[in-house]
């Protein structure tokens, strides 16, 4: 019991709180990414100017894809800790967007996702 309780202690003191990522997606609804986004229309440009700089896949057919991540929880580092990573984890959300692009530059297809962490969750 006690060896838990030195875990979780661990846990919170590495972990802490932390953000991460692109922030223009930090509060991003599907209404506002569907304004944002339309899709057979919207160019890499309006796209840049409106979420920033993503990261970047490219591929050879000339489609890329984009991915805007932000993460709000505990500290990553934590998350590689043997046991304190599971307890670190607890409580992490992830709001994930995914742009993909046609060789026009224009956007083909997206998808917002929110992912929360929690423990035991699979």
């Amino acid at each position: 019991m006690v060896a838990i309780v030195l875990m979780g202690v661990l846990a919170a003191g590495l972990g802490g709180c932390a953000t991460s990522g692109a922030g223009g997606v930090r509060d991003l609804t599907q209404e506002q990414a569907a304004r944002v986004l339309v899709v057979g229309k919207t160019s890499k440009a309006e796209v840049r100017a409106a979420l920033g700089e993503g990261e970047v896949t490219p591929f050879a057919s000339g489609a890329e894809v984009w991915v805007y991540s932000y993460e709000e929880g505990a500290a990553r580092f934590a998350s590689f800790i043997p046991l304190v990573g599971r307890l670190a984890n607890n409580g992490r959300t992830i709001k994930e967007l995914k742009i993909i692009f046609g060789a026009d530059g224009v956007v083909r297809k997206y998808q917002l996702q929110d992912i929360a962490l929690q423990i035991g969750a699979q």
